[in-house]
């Protein structure tokens, strides 16, 4: 697959459904989208592979429907469970609204980063080879977890990594960014924000969920764009 169509179809999806992180950034933040029926098989290696250096304690976030398994190949690989919701990794799942093909991306300190570069690139093959489509999505926080969920504020437009915009959410409206594929239109209303039109081939970012708590996260890999609500040290998951 190239390189295009792999943030197309892979890393759009991937990120579709909100997940509740840290809204400050530190130089540790690293998340991990999983699309696969079994993530128990890669979730070690993947994790491995993204040379994260902190405590090896995981958590679940709500239910998982491979909780066992993943518990299981995650403490064969050296990790501990942590029942005090400190752990350095945050594990929840989601549903996707459609199919897609498995693969996994991860997110750097706000970043998307291109998963098939250095060791991870055969991992990704692996994942791939002779794999259904999956609804099912993992994912996984990389840094320390806190406490409440709250409604944003103010969301933070990015393209590539930079700012384009502060939206106030309590103030509807909406605009139109232009990135170096084409455009995105992001719509505010009721207090929550979403893509309402995208310039990308299959429009999955504009078929994703409103989101309007702190930390929520909506991204249209295609055009390098990012929108996150803005707030506290939540770490969460809403499942839409």
């Amino acid at each position: 697959m190239e390189r295009r169509d792999f943030f197309k179809t892979i890393l759009t999806t991937s990120l579709l459904t909100p997940l509740l992180l840290e809204s400050k950034s530190t130089q540790n933040e690293l998340e991990l989208y999983l699309l696969s029926d079994d993530p128990h098989h890669s979730l070690p290696s993947l994790l491995k592979g993204t040379g994260f250096g902190g405590a090896k304690t995981y958590d679940f976030n709500g239910f998982h429907p491979k909780r066992l398994e993943i518990s299981g190949m995650l403490e064969r690989s050296g990790w501990t469970s942590a029942r005090s919701g400190r752990a350095s990794l945050l594990l929840s799942h989601s549903r996707l609204q459609k199919k897609a093909e498995p693969s996994f991306t991860l997110v750097r300190n706000g970043k998307i980063l291109d998963a098939r570069a250095g060791e991870l690139k055969s991992l990704w093959r692996s994942l791939r080879q002779n794999a259904p489509l999956t609804f099912s999505l993992t994912s996984a926080s990389l840094h320390s977890a806190s406490s409440r969920i709250s409604a944003g504020k103010t969301a933070l437009c990015t393209i590539d990594g930079r700012q384009a915009a502060r939206l106030n959410l309590r103030k509807n409206g909406s605009r139109t960014f232009a990135t170096s594929n084409g455009r995105v239109s992001v719509k505010v209303e009721s207090g929550a924000v979403r893509i309402e039109e995208s310039s990308c081939k299959n429009h999955i970012c504009v078929h994703s969920f409103p989101v309007s708590l702190e930390g929520e996260r909506i991204i249209c890999a295609p055009n390098r764009f990012m929108i996150a609500v803005e707030g506290g040290r939540t770490v969460d998951t809403i499942i839409g």
